[in-house]
Parts: C-alpha cells; structure tokens; sequence
C-alpha cells in the first residue's frame, strides 16, 4: 500500500469515528454545513481568545504564584519580556 493511500485511509477512519461518535453522519448534509460552520465560528472564538487574553494573564498569575510561594511581589520583568510587545515600555 502506497504511503498516499495510507494517509487517506486513516484519515477516512478518523472522519467515520468522529461522525459515529457524535451522530454526524445521521444528519443531513446542509445540518452538517450548519453544525460545521458553529463549530468552526466557535473553536475560532476560543483560538482567537486565547491569543488575545492569555498573554496578560500569564504575567498575573507569575505575580501571584511568585507571591503565593515565596510571600513578596518580585519583578515580573522576567516574563513580561517574552509576553509583552517590545514597543510596550513599562512605567
């Protein structure tokens, strides 16, 4: 079996056990274009949320691990550094 048609025929078993597990493939195909278009607009909102949100809470939950653990505010300049934007300058 050639390495195209490999790839081709775990990615069909992949599609089967997705559609049975969730009862896709009991739908007809404009409810699956419906029920794939929502779950695309929402994993979009999650991934662009994430890199939108996660970088500022990053640098407050290292202030407050580091207060949790070691009981005194430290310098967050150690991560803000690789999170912040370079054109950002701290007061």
């Amino acid at each position: 079996m050639r390495d195209s048609a490999r790839i081709r025929n775990y990615l069909w078993r992949r599609k089967m056990v997705i559609e049975s597990t969730f009862a896709i493939n009991a739908l007809e195909p404009w409810e699956k274009l419906i029920f794939f278009s929502v779950l695309s607009l929402l994993a979009f909102l999650l991934f662009r949320g994430t890199c939108r949100i996660l970088p500022s809470q990053l640098v407050e939950l290292q202030q407050r691990v580091s207060y949790y653990l070691w009981g005194k505010e430290v310098d967050d300049y150690v991560l803000r550094h690789w999170v912040a934007p370079p054109a950002v300058k701290d007061l």
